[in-house]
């Protein structure tokens, strides 16, 4: 969430696990640290608060957010004014003026004061050194993504290092890493920098916008529809870089987002689907691809073409589901298949025509298939 404040103007440098005594490699970290400091505050108290809930509380004189940890302690989190320190008295103040009512804080467990950055690696490899994490990203905790955003960073990773190491993938699929992590990392740090900007107006006309916008989505509803899924971490899409990765010629499916649900190459693929199928939940499997066949009218002729397309890569189970099913949620109607990572993203999607498409993007992502043991020959 945070990082100590650099002791220069120049950028530090992200620096990734030691492999030695005294050797790191290095890389740009770029941002910006805010000028505010924060007060944080882990307590038991007298009163109630939800123990299940994270409250936020908006004012002219800036932000406070009340988390529920475990074993009753509450954590209390708030921008201090140029000068001040933290301390409980000071907390407390903070709590009576922007807070609910009814709150003491009785027994403090930790006390802190920090700075909060902006700020991501500008390479998120090195060679065979690979950043994650906070030593790859550090932003304001608004919306509580720093812990998601870090065990996707090593979700992502583990997959692809345990695929190659197994020989069941090239080591090119390594190199994904970067770029797919780099690109949400700049997407956080930059939703929660807007986030933080927003806690900390002071001009009534903006105070009074902000308030007016936190009382939208708390009456509507629109958060947790909306921007939970984006703090989970399930509208992650990796934007697909290879034209095999995507139905041929114009499809419907790929061309009306926001006219109804649809799954595009490079986003999770739906849990309710998923779960199921087991592509994710208790049952999947962490290391195997799913070759899901979306068929009409049970379509055994289809399913059977594509379970030859995968006989010889025993790291690809099949799978199959009712295009009927299929369509409410993923927003194509058509018979065709979904190619599904470890972690659950969508590496390919096509339609009964794209056969040659997906041969390519297995190729591309696991290889050549295993070579068949050639049949003995008659009398041995």
């Amino acid at each position: 969430m945070s990082a100590p404040a650099p002791r220069s103007s120049s950028a530090p440098t992200a620096r990734a696990a030691r492999c030695g005594p005294s050797w790191a490699p290095g890389t740009g970290f770029t941002g910006s640290t805010y000028e505010t400091a924060f007060a944080l505050v882990d307590a038991r108290i007298e009163g109630f608060l939800p123990p299940d809930q994270a409250l936020y509380y908006q004012s002219p004189a800036g932000a406070l957010v009340i988390v529920a940890l475990p074993d009753g302690v509450f954590r209390f989190f708030s921008s201090l004014a140029p000068g001040e320190q933290v301390s409980v008295e000071k907390m407390q103040q903070i709590v009576d003026e922007r807070g609910p009512q009814g709150v003491r804080i009785t027994e403090p467990v930790w006390e802190s004061v920090f700075r909060v950055h902006a700020r991501h690696a500008n390479d998120f490899q090195l060679g065979r050194v690979f950043i994650a994490g906070d030593a790859a990203h550090v932003h304001s905790p608004a919306g509580g993504q720093g812990l998601n955003t870090g065990l996707q960073d090593a979700h992502n990773l583990a997959w692809k290092i345990a695929a190659v190491v197994r020989g069941e993938a090239p080591s090119d699929l390594l190199l994904t890493y970067g770029p797919e992590r780099a690109a949400v990392a700049e997407r956080v740090v930059r939703d929660t920098d807007i986030q933080t900007r927003a806690w900390m107006v002071r001009e009534p006309a903006k105070v009074a916008l902000r308030d007016a916008a936190f009382r939208l989505v708390g009456r509507t509803g629109l958060f947790s529809r909306t921007y939970a899924p984006v703090m989970a971490g399930r509208r992650l899409a990796y934007p697909p870089v290879r034209p095999t990765q995507v139905p041929g010629g114009h499809t419907a499916c790929q061309s009306l987002p926001g006219v109804r649900p649809v799954v595009r190459v490079g986003a999770v693929f739906p849990r309710e689907l998923a779960v199921p199928h087991r592509i994710a939940g208790p049952a999947a499997d962490p290391s195997r691809w799913t070759l899901l066949a979306v068929c009409r009218d049970g379509a055994p002729d289809w399913r059977r073409e594509l379970s030859a397309l995968v006989a010889d890569r025993p790291q690809v189970r099949m799978a199959d589901i009712a295009a009927g099913t299929a369509r409410g949620l993923t927003g194509c109607r058509r018979q065709g298949y979904y190619l599904i990572r470890p972690d659950g993203h969508v590496a390919a999607h096509g339609h009964a025509q794209d056969v040659d498409r997906l041969r390519s993007e297995l190729t591309t992502l696991l290889g050549d298939p295993a070579p068949q043991d050639p049949e003995p020959a008659r009398g041995e």
